[in-house]
C-alpha cells in the first residue's frame, strides 16, 4: 500500500513538472521509444492492472463456427451448436469468448457493408437466415460470459483470385470499378484492404461501428493481419504520391503511420459510440517483427493513449522453445507495457500445440510431445508476473472440443486446477 502511494505522488509530481498534457490522439513517432526499465526495476515492481475481471478466455474462430459442411444448416442446429460450446466454455471457467465475426471482407451477421461470410453457408454472400453472432451473443449473456468481437481487418482473401468473392464485397466493387489499385493490394499471399487508402480505412472503421452498434460486446479484436508483406512495390504508388506531396518519411515509417491511423481511428470510433467497450489486437510475440516487418507499431501503442486498451501477444511457444522461450517473451512484454492504467496486457497461449511436434522450436520440438501439462504452467506462470491480467486459449477446438486429442485431455486436466 505505500509502495503505491509513493509512485502515485511520484507520477504526480513528474506531470506537474513536465507540464504533460493529453488532448486528442498521440502524434505518430517515427522511432520506437526502446528505453528500458532500469536494471533494480523487476517486474513484480511494475504496477498491476486492475480495471477489469482477470481475463479467461478462449478464442472461436470461422471454422468453429461453421456451418458450411453441416447437413442441417437450420437456426436450431446452430442455436444448439453455440449452446454447448458455450456450456462448455463455462463448465472450464472461462469468462470470456472472443468470436470471429469478420474473418475475411465477410460478415458472420446481417450486415449493411460485408457480404454475408461463406462459412456459414458455403457460398460468400449467400444469407444463412439468421443472426449467427446474434445468437452466441444472446447465449453468452445467459452464461455469464464475455463477448468480444474478431475482426482481421485488412484481409479479403487468401488467395488472389477476385472470381470467388461475391458480387457485393466490396473489395469486388473496386477492383471491378476505376479503383483498382488504390484501396487494394493483390499479392501472391492474397487480396488485401490497402493500409495507405483513405477509402480502405473508412470501410474497415464503418464495418466495426455496425458491430458496436449492433451487439452487446465487451471488446472490438483485431487480429495480427497487417502489411502483408515488406516488398516495396505492393505500394510503390501510393508512397510515391505521397513524396511528390511533400511527405518526409521513410517507406517503413509512412507504413506505420498508415496503420496508426486505422488503429487511432478505430479506437475513436469505438468510444464514441459505446465508451464503455474496448478496443484489443492480438499482434505477433515477436516484438520486433510488429514494428519492423507487419508495421505494426507496438511501441507507441503501448506507451500512448488513443490507440488501444489491450494487447494480446501470440505467445505460442513452450518453455523449451530455441528461439523465443516462452518466460523471456512474456517478461519482454512486461517490461514493453509500462502504462498499466493506459493498456492492458494479456497472452495468448497456444491450446493447439498439446501433443504435437513444434516443428519450429529448434531444440524444444519435442516439448509439448513429452509434458501434458505445460498450458497450466504458463497460465500459473502469468498470473504470478503483475503486468498481465489474463490469458486467451487458442483455440475452442483443439482444447474444449468433442474430439479433442489424449493430450489435449492431459492439459486440460491440469488446466482445469489453476485456471
Amino acid at each position: 500500500m505505500k509502495r503505491s502511494i509513493i509512485l502515485i505522488l511520484i507520477l504526480v509530481i513528474i506531470l506537474t513538472v513536465s507540464g504533460c498534457t493529453i488532448t486528442g490522439f498521440p502524434p505518430f513517432q517515427s522511432e520506437p521509444d526502446t528505453t528500458t526499465e532500469s536494471p533494480d526495476t523487476t517486474l513484480e515492481d511494475l504496477p498491476q492492472n486492475k480495471t477489469r475481471a482477470y481475463l479467461k478466455a478462449v478464442w472461436i474462430s470461422q471454422f468453429e463456427l461453421s456451418m458450411a459442411a453441416a447437413e442441417d444448416k437450420s437456426e436450431e442446429a446452430f442455436r444448439s451448436k453455440i449452446e454447448h460450446m458455450l456450456n462448455r466454455c463455462a463448465q472450464n471457467k472461462i469468462n470470456t469468448v472472443i468470436v470471429q465475426v469478420r474473418p475475411m471482407s465477410d460478415a458472420f451477421y446481417p450486415s449493411d457493408i460485408f457480404p454475408a461470410t461463406k462459412y456459414l453457408t458455403g457460398t460468400e454472400g449467400s444469407y444463412i437466415g439468421y443472426d449467427a453472432f446474434g445468437i452466441v451473443v444472446e447465449t453468452a449473456k445467459t452464461l455469464g460470459i464475455s463477448v468480444e468481437a474478431w475482426i482481421n481487418p485488412y484481409r479479403v482473401s487468401g488467395e488472389n483470385d477476385f472470381s470467388a468473392l461475391s458480387k457485393d464485397n466490396p473489395a469486388k466493387k473496386w477492383y471491378d470499378g476505376d479503383n483498382k489499385t488504390r484501396n487494394l493490394i493483390v499479392s501472391n499471399s492474397g487480396i488485401f484492404y490497402n493500409p495507405a487508402s483513405v477509402d480502405a480505412q473508412k470501410l474497415i472503421i464503418d464495418g466495426v461501428r455496425e458491430v458496436v452498434k449492433k451487439y452487446d460486446i465487451a471488446a472490438i479484436h483485431f487480429d495480427d493481419y497487417f502489411y502483408p508483406s515488406k516488398d516495396a512495390a505492393i505500394d510503390a504508388a501510393d508512397y510515391a504520391k505521397y513524396k511528390d506531396e511533400g511527405g518526409a518519411l521513410s517507406l517503413d515509417d509512412w507504413r506505420r503511420a498508415n496503420v496508426n491511423s486505422l488503429i487511432s481511428g478505430v479506437f475513436s470510433a469505438v468510444k464514441a459510440i459505446k465508451s464503455d467497450v474496448e478496443f484489443g489486437i492480438s499482434c505477433s510475440a515477436n516484438i520486433e517483427k510488429n514494428f519492423n516487418d507487419m508495421y505494426a507499431d507496438v511501441y507507441e501503442w503501448s506507451r500512448k493513449e488513443g490507440y488501444v486498451d489491450y494487447l494480446m501477444p501470440q505467445i505460442y511457444f513452450g518453455y523449451e522453445n530455441e528461439n523465443m522461450p516462452f518466460m523471456e517473451t512474456v517478461n519482454a512484454w512486461a517490461s514493453l507495457i509500462k502504462e498499466k492504467d493506459i493498456v492492458s496486457l494479456y497472452c495468448g497461449v497456444a491450446a493447439y500445440k498439446a501433443g504435437a511436434e513444434d516443428k519450429n522450436a529448434g531444440t524444444g520440438k519435442s516439448e509439448w510431445i513429452e509434458n501434458n501439462d505445460i498450458l497450466a504452467r504458463q497460465v500459473k506462470d502469468l498470473k504470478e508476473i503483475p503486468a498481465y491480467n489474463g490469458f486467451s486459449l487458442f483455440s475452442y477446438s483443439y482444447i474444449f472440443g468433442d474430439s479433442i486429442s489424449a493430450a489435449a485431455g492431459k492439459e486440460l486436466s491440469f488446466l482445469a486446477e489453476v485456471i
